[in-house]
């Protein structure tokens, strides 16, 4: 292909990405997670209201592909047509994506803040420590641990350490996360950093799944919609496995006992984990 005619197949690709891009609307909202905390659950049952239309699956745009660009991101969501054509209908409209990673990734809310100044966020946080047994026996079935529990979580601990003794950084690629994604209070500090509290709705995994109805409401009108009951409000995403002995979770609520009284000043309240 000669020099003249890829500049200008790629100048096509570009309109075309373009004029894709134009004719979607971007997300109202973004589920953030935390992950293992209840947020397939979650966007199954707002994905229920009338008013709402949006993806089941995780997009991951703002952790492992924002270089594909905002046309590319665009094309997973409604058209404008078809959003107006759900005000009509409905008097209201919004739609949104789930991807559990972004909360705990630190480059993602600058990227959510350039291209979604005024997106809502909705965060589900679970006991920590029941989520790093979840996380665990999730990271099992993938095929991604092979290590006890313990064990694995004992290598953790000495990478945090490690990390906090050379000045702290990411975590590398293929360490383990079990201990690290459950210290919300960093994390959502973070997200703070960029967008006002008004935008971010908190939310704890143990009501969610104790009072659904009442939870989806609540985030429902977060959305500046007219609370709809789902119509189902089955578990998604969920595995059995041991609980853990009560020695190791006397461990771990010793572990993240700092970052909860941290995570208790930025709610207003105690989430009441232990």
């Amino acid at each position: 292909m000669s020099g003249t005619v890829a500049r200008v197949s790629k100048a096509v690709r570009f309109g075309v990405r373009r004029a894709t891009a134009a004719a979607r609307v971007l997300p109202d909202y973004l589920v953030i997670g935390a992950s293992r905390s209840g947020t397939t659950f979650l966007q199954a049952a707002l994905l229920q209201h009338p008013a709402v239309l949006g993806r089941r699956r995780e997009i991951h745009y703002f952790d492992w592909n924002v270089e594909r660009g905002p046309g590319w991101y665009g094309a997973h969501f409604p058209t404008r047509a078809g959003a107006d054509r759900v005000r009509r209908r409905h008097g209201a409209f919004a739609t949104g994506e789930r991807s559990p990673n972004y909360l705990f990734d630190p480059a993602v809310p600058r990227r959510v803040r350039a291209l979604l100044p005024e997106v809502r966020l909705i965060v589900v946080l679970r006991n920590p420590v029941d989520r790093a047994l979840s996380n665990f026996h999730h990271a099992r079935r993938m095929g991604l641990e092979w290590l006890s529990f313990q064990d694995a979580l004992a290598v953790e601990r000495s990478q945090l350490a490690t990390r906090c003794a050379s000045g702290g950084g990411e975590s590398a690629p293929g360490q383990p996360e079990f201990l690290a994604r459950g210290s919300y209070a960093e994390q959502l500090e973070r997200w703070l950093a960029c967008f006002d509290r008004e935008q971010i709705h908190v939310t704890l995994s143990e009501r969610m799944f104790a009072e659904p109805r009442g939870v989806i409401g609540d985030i429902q009108r977060f959305l500046g919609l007219d609370p709809v009951a789902p119509a189902s409000l089955a578990p998604e995403n969920t595995g059995s496995y041991p609980s853990m002995p009560a020695s190791v979770r006397l461990e771990l609520q010793e572990f993240f006992a700092a970052d909860v009284a941290r995570l208790t000043e930025l709610l207003g309240e105690s989430p009441g984990w232990w």
